[in-house]
C-alpha cells in the first residue's frame, strides 16, 4: 500500500512511479517506502510498480 489508503491497487503503482520520477514533487514517507519496496530488490524501482500491478490483477499474491 504505497499511497497509504489501505488498499493495494494501480494507484499504488502510480505513486511509486511518481516518486521515482520526482521525489521532491511526489515524496513518500518511510512507511510508504517500506510498503512499496516489494520486488525483492533493494530500493524503490519500476519493478515494484510492476509487482504492485501484478498483485492488483490477481496474478501474484
Amino acid at each position: 500500500d504505497a499511497n497509504g489508503d489501505g488498499k493495494i491497487n494501480v494507484a499504488d503503482s502510480v505513486t511509486v512511479l511518481q516518486y521515482i520520477a520526482n521525489k521532491a514533487k511526489y515524496p513518500m514517507n518511510e512507511q510508504q517506502i517500506e510498503n512499496a519496496d516489494i520486488d525483492g530488490q533493494k530500493g524503490i524501482s519500476g519493478g515494484d510498480a510492476i509487482a504492485i500491478q501484478r498483485i492488483d490483477a490477481g496474478l501474484d499474491e
